[in-house]
C-alpha cells in the first residue's frame, strides 16, 4: 500500500516538471516572434526598416533646391562720385591793424564790430611834431626857390652882357654854375618836403581792406608804439573761403576734371537748418599730408547775405567724378579673390562668377565695367555661393512685411 503511494507521488512530480518545461518553451517562442526580422538575401531592408529610413532621408533632401540668396539687377545710369567732408570757414584776408609811428591816439573814428571799407579813416594820432617838420621843409623850399629865381635872372643878364662884350665869358660861366646849383638845392628841398609828409600821413590809420572790424583795444589818449600795439583786426567777410581736405585717392579724378573744365562747384551746407550755398574750388594744395593721407583744398564762396561766419564749421560736398553711362551695382555684391574683383551672376538658377573692374564707389553703390546691364548679381548670401552651384532667390528681409507690435 505504501509502495503504491510512493509511485503515485513520483509520477505526479514528473508531470509537474514536464508542464513547467512546456510553459518555458511557449514563453521563449513568443520572445522570438517580437524580435526584428533579418534582411533578405538580396540586401533589401525589412519592411519596418525601409519605412523609417526612407521617410527620414526623403524629408532631409526634399527641403531645399539651392543656396538661398538675394539678388539685384545691375543698372546702367549716370553715376556721380560726391565727396562730403567737414570744412572750416576762413577769411580771404585778415589784416591786423598796427600803427606805423609811435604817438598818442587823438580820435577813434569807428566802433567795434563795424563794417568798414578800404581806405576808410579809423584812427587819428597826434602829429604836431610832424606837422612842424613839414612846415619847416616847406619854408626852406620857398627860400631856395627865391634864391633860384634870382640866380636865373643873374644868369640871363650875364648872357646878354657877354653877347655885347661887356662881361667876360668866365663871369658868365660862374653865373650859370650858381643857377644850376640852386636848381639842385630846390630839388633836394622838394624831396625833403615829401619825406616830412610821410610821418604825417602815418598819423591817419586807414583800413587796408573792406571787411568787419573786430574789437578795438585802444581809446582816445592811449599811447601806441610803432609796429607793436594792435589797434584791431579787419576780417574780409565777402567773399569767404571754406577749407577742407580730400583723400589722396580722389586727387587724380579731381585734377582731371579741373583740366577739362572750369573749377568744380562745391555745395556748402550750413549748420543752421537746411540752407546751403554754392561756391567754386579755388585752391588745391601742392603736398599730401603724410599723417592723414589727404590734400587740403579751398572753395571760394560769395557771402553777400552774411550766412557764413569766419571760423564756422560747415559740411562741404564736392563732386570729384562723373560717369555718364556706368553699370551700377551694390558695393556689397563685390567679391575679392586672388584674381581681382568679381561678382556672382545668377543665370538659370545657377551662380557664375564674373570679373569686373571697379570704376568708382559712392556710399553703398559701385560703378563697374565688365558687366552687362540687367544682370542679376548676388547681394546677400554670396559667402555660401560657389561657381556653377544652384541658388534659390529669396526676397530681402527688408521687403518682408513686418509683424505689427502688440501694444
Amino acid at each position: 500500500m505504501k509502495l503504491d503511494m510512493n509511485k503515485s507521488l513520483r509520477w505526479m512530480g514528473v508531470a509537474v516538471i514536464v508542464a513547467s518545461g512546456s510553459l518555458a518553451l511557449v514563453a521563449c517562442g513568443n520572445n522570438q516572434a517580437d524580435t526584428p526580422k533579418p534582411a533578405a538575401a538580396d540586401g533589401k531592408p525589412a519592411a519596418g526598416q525601409g519605412g523609417g529610413q526612407g521617410g527620414g532621408q526623403g524629408g532631409g533632401q526634399g527641403g531645399g533646391q539651392g543656396v538661398p540668396v538675394t539678388t539685384q539687377v545691375a543698372k546702367q545710369q549716370p553715376f556721380d562720385v560726391v565727396l562730403e567732408a567737414a570744412g572750416t570757414v576762413t577769411p580771404v584776408s585778415m589784416v591786423d591793424i598796427r600803427p606805423q609811428m609811435s604817438g598818442v591816439i587823438r580820435q577813434v573814428h569807428v566802433k567795434e564790430g563795424q563794417m568798414v571799407k578800404a581806405g576808410q579813416l579809423l584812427f587819428t594820432l597826434d602829429t604836431q611834431l610832424d606837422q612842424a617838420n613839414v612846415a619847416k621843409a616847406r619854408a626852406q623850399l620857398l627860400k631856395d626857390q627865391a634864391a633860384l629865381a634870382d640866380a636865373e635872372r643873374q644868369y640871363k643878364r650875364a648872357q646878354d652882357l657877354v653877347s655885347q662884350n661887356f662881361m667876360s665869358r668866365g663871369a658868365a660861366d660862374t653865373a650859370q654854375a650858381n643857377y644850376e646849383s640852386l636848381q639842385a638845392v630846390v630839388n633836394a628841398d622838394l624831396a625833403a618836403l615829401e619825406a616830412a609828409k610821410v610821418p604825417l600821413s602815418y598819423g591817419q590809420v586807414r583800413a587796408a581792406v573792406s571787411g568787419r572790424l573786430g574789437g578795438v583795444p585802444v581809446f582816445v589818449g592811449s599811447v601806441v608804439k610803432v609796429n607793436d600795439t594792435s589797434l584791431g583786426t579787419i576780417v574780409q567777410t565777402d567773399p569767404l573761403d571754406v577749407a577742407f581736405s580730400v583723400p589722396q585717392d580722389s586727387l587724380p579724378a579731381l585734377l582731371a576734371r579741373m583740366r577739362k573744365a572750369e573749377m568744380p562747384q562745391v555745395q556748402i551746407a550750413l549748420p543752421q537748418g537746411d540752407k546751403a550755398v554754392t561756391g567754386k574750388l579755388s585752391f588745391v594744395d601742392n603736398v599730401v599730408d603724410a599723417a592723414t593721407g589727404t590734400v587740403k583744398v579751398k572753395a571760394r564762396v560769395s557771402n553777400a547775405d552774411g550766412l557764413l561766419w569766419p571760423g564756422q564749421f560747415v559740411r562741404a560736398r564736392l563732386q570729384t567724378q562723373h560717369l555718364d553711362k556706368a553699370i551700377v551695382v551694390p558695393a556689397q555684391a563685390l567679391v575679392q579673390n586672388p584674381r581681382g574683383t568679381a561678382v556672382f551672376v545668377v543665370n538659370e538658377g545657377k551662380a557664375a562668377i564674373q570679373p569686373v573692374k571697379v570704376l568708382a564707389v559712392q556710399a553703398d553703390m559701385a560703378a563697374v565695367s565688365g558687366l552687362e546691364p540687367g544682370s542679376k548679381v548676388v547681394v546677400d548670401g554670396r559667402q555660401n555661393v560657389r561657381p556653377n552651384a544652384p541658388v534659390s532667390e529669396v526676397k530681402p528681409a527688408s521687403d518682408k512685411p513686418r509683424a505689427e507690435k502688440k501694444s
